[in-house]
């Protein structure tokens, strides 16, 4: 029996309601696969966009600097290819130095579009750097997930409120439920690849791996 989810409403719930839905997901048996999509539904402790904003004690550390959030080291790592030159390297640190995930994402895809302010306001930057040459490594469709599970595993072992969230869903099936996404979410209606699930599954199996410390008589 799967979780019911409406849509891919993104509206921040009351602490409270989160937890009543995250308690009745983990404690129903009958209930095989929880889903998560915005870093302030339930479970959005597994969003690439969640961070200190959600929570304080949040921190991440790759590769000898601190990231905002996984999105942003994950969206960064598009522009650092085996070609790449010195405008991608400086594309890749305005996608880091973003003031918020989604904006190191929009940076990343490389579309100019309309919408919001904010939005509207990337385009010239994202224009100047594709007429620079700007492009995507060659090789992302080789390494991405590679990438993925390694910023994943470091988030959740560097955070030990986010491990235990994980590991408490032991049993249970991980789902990035939205229609936005064919290849890391569930495509909305199940027919996606859910590979963001599939990873933090992974990533969980690790932890349960690693035998618990005994105490010392």
């Amino acid at each position: 029996m799967s979780q019911k989810r409406k849509g891919n409403n993104n509206t921040t719930k009351p602490k409270k309601r989160r937890e009543l839905e995250e308690k009745e997901a983990l404690e129903k048996p009958d209930q095989e696969v929880i889903f998560f999509y915005g870093e302030s539904d339930p479970f959005g402790e597994f969003s690439n966009f969640f961070g200190k904003k959600q929570n304080k004690k949040f921190s991440l550390h790759i590769d000898g600097r601190e990231w905002l959030t996984s999105e942003h080291y994950f969206q960064h790592q598009k522009f650092l290819g085996p070609e790449s030159n010195m405008a991608s390297l400086e594309y890749a640190e305005l996608v880091s130095s973003a003031s918020t995930p989604n904006k190191a994402a929009v940076i990343a895809r490389q579309r100019t579009g309309g919408g919001y302010k904010w939005r509207t306001d990337l385009n010239p930057i994202i224009q100047k750097y594709l007429d620079k040459g700007v492009d995507l490594r060659s090789d992302w469709d080789d390494v991405k997930d590679i990438i993925m599970e390694k910023v994943l595993q470091a988030k959740f072992s560097q955070n030990d409120f986010l491990k235990e969230k994980l590991l408490q869903t032991k049993g249970k099936t991980l789902v990035e439920h939205t229609s936005r996404d064919e290849y890391w979410g569930d495509g909305g209606d199940g027919t996606g690849q859910n590979k963001l699930g599939i990873l933090l599954m992974k990533v969980r199996d690790n932890f349960l791996a690693v035998p618990s410390p005994k105490n010392k008589d």
